[in-house]
């Protein structure tokens, strides 16, 4: 919990590179201490606890030292009032439900496509996992922009600075589309390539290449509403975001339950993609609603 406020409080405060050292810190040493203690100590699972553990109290520790030397701020321990100021607690707590309901939505989609690819076999289960796994890895290089994003939204938002936002908004957009076109061609050159790091099963390496041409679509269906995803969210309107999120969940599941009987994986896929497209599609519409809500005044 102290980790994700401590990176909260980084990301928050623009220092990137620190919080960076710190991600980059923390799963270096877990990975490096799970191999001390299982393969050198022998301490099996429990070493693994251990090495998760250690890790995330160093990075704690590391954190703490880091926010108290660039912290402008004077240490001392906050007044009852400020505590217990409710108007703050109010939209902190509001934020939170909304991102919580986005997590729910999120979970139910993906738990459905992946109780639904299991019912197709244990090779075509496989299969979708390596898929599924390169989709999250494309999905994180929007997530570094839309970081970013966040960080300069915040930033025009707090100073009232329409120049900065627009010029944010509109980057945003036109880096989210290089970057799809780059990812999609990487991925569709090096395909066998990449299914080859996560699995050596050459049934499971042919059923990957047969669906896996869907995930050439996945990084222009995601670019915006991942990229744009960060708009929203350095601006702390996040009812825009749960309801992009609930519409796309509501989407997926109508396909997965007409279409994927008939043209099964391919069909799970596909409602795969249109629910991501749904995901940019409806949070981009709420666009111009939050541009004329920030300044409106201006």
């Amino acid at each position: 919990m102290m980790n994700y406020v401590i990176l909260g409080w980084l990301m928050g405060m623009a220092k990137i590179k620190e919080s960076l050292f710190l991600q980059v810190l923390m799963n270096v040493l877990n990975m490096i201490l799970a191999i001390l203690f299982v393969h050198v100590f022998s301490f099996a699972v429990k070493g693994v606890a251990a090495a998760a553990l250690i890790a995330e109290i160093i990075a704690t520790i590391v954190g703490l030292v880091i926010i108290i030397k660039a912290s402008p701020f004077v240490w001392k321990f906050p007044s009852f009032q400020k505590l217990i100021d409710t108007q703050s607690m109010k939209k902190m707590f509001n934020v939170n439900k909304d991102l919580f309901i986005r997590t729910i939505s999120l979970l139910v989609v993906i738990n459905m496509f992946t109780a639904k690819g299991a019912s197709f076999g244990t090779d075509l289960l496989a299969a979708n996992a390596v898929l599924f796994q390169i989709h999250y890895i494309m999905a994180y290089f929007f997530e570094g922009f839309a970081n970013a994003t966040s960080i300069l939204v915040g930033k025009a938002v707090g100073s009232n600075d329409k120049e900065l936002y627009e010029k944010t908004l509109t980057l945003s957009k036109k880096w989210s589309v290089i970057i799809a076109f780059v990812i999609a061609c990487i991925y569709g050159l090096f395909q066998k390539q990449i299914f080859a790091l996560f699995t050596n099963l050459p049934s499971v390496i042919e059923l990957s290449v047969t669906y896996g041409k869907w995930l050439i679509l996945y990084p222009f269906a995601a670019c915006f509403g991942l990229v744009i995803y960060g708009v929203f969210t350095g601006a702390t309107e996040i009812a825009p975001v749960r309801n992009s999120m609930i519409f796309a969940m509501i989407v997926y599941i109508f396909l997965q339950m007409t279409i994927t009987p008939i043209w099964h994986n391919h069909g799970l896929w596909l409602a795969f993609i249109v629910y991501t497209i749904g995901r940019s599609g409806f949070l981009v519409m709420y666009t111009p609603r939050l541009n004329k809500k920030l300044f409106e005044t201006t």
